[in-house]
């Protein structure tokens, strides 16, 4: 369940719906004011899901309530709510990303219907933010150690071996032709020959050019220069495409300037991504859904719904 803060003005909306939302099995704090709603920002004892709050306030707006959670939290879905539905304040809502805009009075089972979709919403985004913070940690360590090792390679070909294979991600090592032009590939790590699909042997006759099919045009001048990094995509030897996140780092082989490879299959992320960038398209109808209803007449909401759901699909 989630931890949502209501703010309102008036005392008997405010137990109302915290007696809602606690019955739904929600953690609530209660405000009533801007100033108090502002506070709970800042309350490290208290970590906000979801923010309901009226738009009409004392000391300020909801709307500020809003941008000041959208500035310093943002992964916190915010709904507000209003009896004076206006044009004008449900499109501020929608600039102002609200999660979704309320007519009062609202009704217990519209409340929780929406509380539970913005708690769905921020769950999934601060997982996302998780996974991205976690990935980070390992590549940048990844790195570290890999670069680390390498200096190595000269003198021990065994504990090169051994950081290679211990890796989940593809690495490949080459070295730099005089005018510039990568090698074929010289060292392949297990991860590599295991996702690609060829033996080390077969991975040491071919170079960038059989494997990567949209490699970033200048991507190995900054490699033989420094360091580089994009996303592109790697072809199996069973013609399989692999989306996957480059780092080509140069390092010297026996003073010879070479570059290690990193890959690592982003095939999960992409799809996650694509899952996320399609909530927020829905997100997007369901407030402009919202923002037409206020200004329609009854007999044409229902109307205005079914076109909208079409679009939905």
């Amino acid at each position: 369940m989630a931890t949502v803060l209501v703010v309102d003005d008036e005392r008997s909306i405010r137990l109302t719906l915290g007696a809602f939302l606690r019955s739904a099995g929600h953690d609530v704090r209660v405000a009533a004011d801007t100033s108090d709603g502002l506070e709970a920002l800042d309350d490290p004892a208290f970590d906000i899901d979801v923010v309901v709050s009226d738009i009409l306030l004392s000391r300020g707006t909801g709307l500020d309530i809003l941008r000041a959670f959208r500035q310093q939290q943002p992964n916190v879905q915010v709904i507000l709510m209003t009896g004076e539905p206006t044009l004008e304040t449900a499109s501020e809502a929608v600039r102002s990303r609200a999660f979704d805009y309320l007519s009062k009075p609202v009704s217990k089972t519209a409340l929780l219907t929406v509380v539970a979709r913005a708690a769905e919403v921020k769950f999934r985004e601060d997982e996302y933010d998780r996974l991205h913070q976690e990935r980070q940690a390992y590549r940048e360590e990844l790195e570290r150690k890999v670069e680390e090792r390498t200096r190595e390679l000269a003198d021990s070909e065994a504990r090169y071996r051994n950081v290679f294979d211990a890796a989940s991600d593809m690495i490949l090592v080459h070295a730099f032709q005089e005018d510039g032009q990568p090698t074929c590939f010289y060292a392949a790590s297990d991860m590599a020959c295991q996702r690609l699909g060829y033996s080390r042997e077969e991975l040491c006759r071919l170079s960038h050019r059989d494997i990567m099919t949209d490699l970033p045009d200048g991507a190995l001048d900054m490699a033989r220069n420094g360091a580089a990094s994009s996303e592109g995509t790697v072809v199996t030897k069973a013609g399989e495409s692999v989306p996957v996140e480059v780092r080509m780092r140069n390092v010297a082989l026996n003073g010879v300037p070479a570059a290690i490879v990193t890959m690592r299959d982003v095939t999960e992320r992409k799809r996650a991504e694509a899952a996320l960038e399609h909530r927020r398209n829905l997100e997007v109808i369901l407030t402009e859904v919202a923002t037409e209803l206020v200004s329609l007449p009854a007999e044409e909401m229902e109307q205005c719904v079914d076109r909208n759901l079409a679009r939905i699909g």
